[in-house]
């Protein structure tokens, strides 16, 4: 009988091997970024047959009331078999008794207020359309990768930021705008790669007189043209405190080969949105990860007020350790091909074994793996629900071909997302909203409040509807309204090229 650190050794040798669009293709391709109508609910899954019922994710689910008890010799078939019976929850929340007003977002804990966005953690407040906001960030609309923050439009890669509008890698810096690469700043724009300075535009220092009225002409002439062009926007990223590191928009970090969007880790390879000051060690083709420790092929792994530490090919399972091949676990240790469960430990297949079956069971289990050569793999491209040009896999790198997905058996939308529009409400062009802009009196922008009674549609046919929140905050800051699609921004962000 071999001893469990020895399966472990060996996985994580192959898992530090895998070529960086492979693991774009397996694991980064196991998260959304939007939602669907599926059986009458809001969901992070689209229709197809490779999930079975969707329930609430206010629903309480039994999941020891879905195992099996004898596994066959094809284990990811088993899994997948588990996956159909059992209910999944149509999004999937943390802490759902914490998360208020919560209910059109995914992988949120401990957070209020947060609608169509993904992976919102620890006491965030008002989060729209955004992706990965992380420990008491409040206000954050159209961003990615957000720590520490308050007021931020448009943004990607700021921490402990303050004021921040249409900038990419800005550090412990405030009223920054259309700015890259920026520490400890304050009341900049259009500057790159700056330390410790204040009152700049272009890099230019001004006085403080000086800079407040050119600010305030630029604001007025010039913040529609920043929307459009914040893709664009292009410069040396804040990329310090770093030692031997390969990748963009890392900071603090030690011993990394493709690392992007992360703060604070040290070893790994393959890591997207990863980091904590808690600790993060030894990442290697990891998703979404959270404070721990050895992870290897995961999706959304640690943080969330605890520490994971030894998982192993899994998704979803942010506060548990010792686990493998699993989804939708919480709190739970030393499982294996499980799914749903929260403060279990030494189960297999959803059923509860004693820490010697256990063990003797996983030995026979992983036996079997080695010898079919399965045991360091990532689960297969039919097991994965969502359609892959619309998951991070495909934001990141957009040459991945319609044959070249569905030949590996993953899915693929061709149709556009049909939205139902209510028939009472009037529809507005894209190219119509300079109507409901202008400026009072005092030159501050102002947007008519009559725009949110208004389906805004562009010549692509999507549809969208300014919300409360998100009017509220540009009319606060001067902003113009966005002339395009939460889910086109949200997917901009992502582009690391």
């Amino acid at each position: 009988m071999y001893d469990l650190t020895y399966r472990q050794e060996k996985i994580q040798e192959k898992r530090k091997q895998t070529p960086f669009r492979d693991y774009l293709k397996e694991i980064v391709s196991r998260q959304p970024v939007g939602f669907y109508k599926n059986q009458g609910l809001t969901s992070r899954y689209p229709v197809s047959d490779r999930i079975g019922k969707l329930v609430p994710f206010t629903e309480e689910i039994d999941p020891t009331k879905f195992v099996i008890e004898t596994p066959s010799s094809d284990f990811f078939s088993d899994l997948q078999q588990l996956r159909r019976l059992m209910p999944l929850a149509n999004l999937c929340q943390y802490d759902t008794i914490t998360n208020e007003n919560a209910l059109y977002s995914d992988l949120t804990a401990g957070s209020r207020n947060v609608y169509l966005s993904i992976a919102t953690w620890i006491e965030c407040e008002n989060v729209l359309y955004a992706f990965d906001v992380r420990y008491l960030s409040k206000n954050i609309q159209n961003s990615l990768c957000i720590y520490q923050s308050e007021n931020i439009y448009s943004s990607v890669s700021v921490t402990n930021g303050y004021n921040v509008f249409f900038s990419k890698s800005i550090n412990n810096s405030s009223n920054i705008r259309y700015s890259i690469g920026m520490n400890g700043c304050s009341e900049c724009i259009e500057c790159e790669n700056m330390d410790n300075t204040s009152y700049c535009i272009k890099n230019q220092q001004l006085t403080k007189e000086e800079y407040f009225t050119q600010k305030e002409k630029i604001l007025k002439e010039r913040v529609k043209s920043y929307q459009n062009n914040f893709t664009n926007l292009t410069g040396k990223l804040l990329e310090r405190w770093n030692t031997n590191v390969q990748g963009k928009f890392v900071i603090n970090s030690e011993k990394i080969e493709n690392g992007f969007f992360i703060d604070t880790v040290k070893t790994g390879r393959n890591i997207i949105l990863g980091g904590s000051i808690r600790g993060a060690e030894n990442y290697y083709d990891a998703f979404i990860a959270g404070s721990g420790d050895k992870l290897y092929g995961i999706v959304e792994v640690g943080g969330a007020g605890a520490p994971a530490h030894h998982v192993y090919c899994s998704c979803h399972t942010p506060r548990s350790s010792n686990i493998f091949y699993s989804f939708f676990l919480d709190y739970c240790s030393f499982c294996l091909w499980c799914i749903g469960l929260k403060n279990k430990s030494y189960c297999i297949f959803n059923k509860q074994y004693t820490k010697e079956e256990r063990h003797a069971k996983v030995d026979e289990i992983f036996t079997q793996m080695e010898n079919d050569g399965t045991l360091w793999q990532f689960f297969p491209a039919t097991m994965n629900p969502f359609y892959f040009n619309d998951t991070a896999a495909y934001l990141i790198d957009p040459t991945f071909t319609k044959e070249e997905v569905e030949k590996a058996g993953y899915l693929r939308r061709d149709e556009p997302i049909k939205v139902d529009i209510p028939a009472n409400l009037e529809q507005v062009n894209v190219r119509d909203l300079d109507q409901y802009e202008g400026f009072n009196a005092e030159g501050k922008r102002t947007i008519n409040p009559d725009i949110l009674k208004k389906v805004i549609i562009d010549d692509a046919g999507n549809c969208r509807r300014i919300v409360k929140m998100e009017y509220d905050f540009l009319v606060k800051y001067g902003l113009p309204l966005p002339r395009k699609h939460w889910l086109e921004r949200m997917k901009e962000n992502f582009r690391i090229g």
